[in-house]
């Protein structure tokens, strides 16, 4: 009798201790990701637009340097007549600067005037695996801040020179632009699309190929720093491009900026 209320207790041991550091695992697993989110939202932003054709439109990006560096889509800011950047905590800028575009990757930098703002950290994209955790926040139909969570489900060519990463973690219109987010709350990608007729076959970008527009910025303004500081080279004579100009088709205001042989022109998204 003894031997056998021993057996029972044993099995029921047995059974029920690794449930309870299951259940322990998932809740705590659970609970980093509601920290994480917690961390990661002020630094989301909206994109509020406004065509040529006078309709307004709503997109997602997010800080990445603290002097007001946002990433977002290319079809996001893509034939605006102006724009605003509002920020979790109320903000509002209204002047915005087109830095870097890669229409192909549908991939934006672009800039607000700001000082000591939250960014997020970027992550490695080239080191996603499948089956990996995945978070999603953005403004899908205005809805500010809202968050999904999934999982990496396949890392594809996107058919067009380009790699993308697919996750079933739930997206709408508005997403767009927002950050794909490992559980540690690193970027690695930027959600760009979805495809209409499934449900939760979403895509987003490589984060490195953001990082790789963010250097090239980078890299353009030490180059310009350095041609200032040397008399010698602004003495040889360059053309006489206006550093500012506007635009009297669109009204919009243009930054020239002349690097050797190539000519880099920035729009500014005002709210006019």
């Amino acid at each position: 009798m003894n031997k056998q209320i021993f057996s029972f207790f044993s099995a029921f041991m047995f059974l029920t201790i690794p449930s309870i550091l299951f259940a322990q695992t998932e809740q705590s697993g659970s609970r980093n990701v509601v920290e994480m989110i917690k961390n990661v939202k002020p630094a989301i932003v909206q994109i509020v637009g406004i065509t040529t054709d006078n309709k307004e439109t709503r997109g997602t990006g997010f800080l990445v340097e603290e002097i007001g560096t946002i990433v977002t889509n290319f079809h996001i800011i893509h034939g605006l007549e102006s724009a605003s950047i509002h920020l979790s905590n109320g903000d509002i800028y209204d002047k915005v600067t087109i830095l870097a575009v890669d229409e192909r990757k549908d991939l934006a930098i672009i800039k607000i005037f700001g000082f000591d703002l939250p960014v997020l950290d970027l992550g490695n994209s080239n080191n996603v695996e499948v089956g990996e955790k995945a978070v999603l926040i953005g403004n899908p139909l205005g809805f500010e801040l809202s968050a999904t969570t999934g999982i990496i489900s396949a890392i594809r060519s996107s058919g067009d020179g380009f790699q993308v990463i697919q996750t079933d973690a739930a997206a709408n219109p508005g997403n767009s632009g927002g950050p794909l987010l490992n559980e540690n709350g690193e970027v690695v990608g930027v959600l760009s699309f979805g495809i209409k007729e499934a449900e939760n076959l979403n895509f987003a970008i490589p984060i490195n190929y953001a990082k790789g527009l963010i250097l090239s910025i980078n890299n353009l303004e030490q180059q310009q720093g350095s041609i200032i500081e040397n008399k010698d080279i602004l003495q040889i004579g360059a053309p006489a491009f206006p550093s500012r100009w506007k635009s009297l088709a669109s009204g919009t205001i243009k930054i020239i900026r002349v690097d050797g042989d190539y000519v880099y022109v920035e729009t500014v998204l005002s709210d006019s």
